[in-house]
């Protein structure tokens, strides 16, 4: 297929960001971060039921929680000077009892960490925010992360492209390069370096 819309699924944890980052750089490209998250918060499980006790400035900056209306736009035509998306996804973010067809639509990639690593650098992040880590393990998302493995691979008759981020901090340019390859865009030298704090 064209790559037009690019979605890299991940779980917290897993250097989804420096990847985004990578592409970030790249001009014609048009990036999503977690477009997903404010439809998940809306109609997710567990302690998400009860929004009303997150702050209005944070719901504001959510205001398009329909499904269709979201996957519209990441499968839809792109803006001006835009010659395809990069989409930064959580698996978890995609509940399960939504359509996935729009899935073979786009090119998909899964990103993946030694789950070890994950764990424990996620127990940290919750730990230093002082959220309940009983409450916080079951967004971890491996099962979610494997079940959409499976239902893609099913739903495209094809197996998605893995990347470990353990082997890609060790030879960026290289893994950035077959990355590129794979989804069929052109890799550039800008994407191995980049100012901080430009994305969130």
């Amino acid at each position: 297929m064209e790559t037009k819309h690019i979605a890299m699924w991940s779980c917290p944890r897993t250097r989804s960001t420096a990847i985004t980052r990578a592409f970030e750089q790249i001009d014609d490209c048009l990036i999503y971060d977690e477009p997903l998250h404010h439809f998940y918060i809306f109609n997710g499980v567990n302690y998400y039921d009860d929004i009303s006790d997150y702050p209005s400035d944070f719901l504001a900056k959510y205001p398009n929680t329909n499904y269709s209306s979201i996957i519209e736009k990441l499968t839809g035509d792109l803006p001006e000077g835009k010659s395809f998306s990069f989409q930064k996804h959580l698996s978890l973010h995609l509940l399960p009892e939504f359509d996935k067809s729009w899935l073979s639509k786009v090119k998909n990639f899964f990103l993946i960490r030694d789950p070890r690593e994950t764990i424990i650098s996620y127990w940290k992040v919750k730990k230093a925010g002082g959220f309940n880590w009983a409450d916080s393990e079951c967004f971890i998302g491996w099962e979610e992360h494997y079940r959409l493995f499976k239902e893609i691979e099913d739903l495209t008759k094809e197996k998605p492209f893995v990347i470990d981020s353990g082997d890609l901090i060790k030879n960026p340019q290289d893994y950035l390069k077959a990355l590129c390859c794979q989804l069929g865009v052109s890799f550039s030298d800008k994407m191995l370096y980049w100012e901080p704090n430009k994305t969130n």
